[in-house]
């Protein structure tokens, strides 16, 4: 069972929060390529995880992890309303 987290829906939490940290950690503490890790926390697309990441984060995750390194972490996006997708 999952806990309920604070401004984040069941199902975001439930499909992407996991795999979101998950990739976090991987870009922070391990070399892989980009499309290695998307390929590792569920996407079949690389090219959908980026933008999936850069919605989130506001940055690629080549961008983060390299912001990260250099100890500037990105400033976090706020949630999009449910279904104001770009047009």
């Amino acid at each position: 069972m999952m806990r309920a987290v604070p401004g984040m829906t069941g199902g975001y939490a439930a499909t992407q929060a996991v795999p979101d940290l998950e990739a976090r950690r991987r870009l922070l503490h391990s070399d892989e390529r980009v499309d290695v890790i998307a390929e590792r926390v569920g996407y079949a697309d690389p090219t959908h995880f980026i933008r999936m990441f850069r919605r989130e984060h506001g940055a690629t995750p080549a961008a983060w992890r390299a912001a990260q390194a250099r100890g500037r972490p990105t400033a976090p996006r706020p949630p999009r309303a449910p279904g104001r997708g770009r047009r």
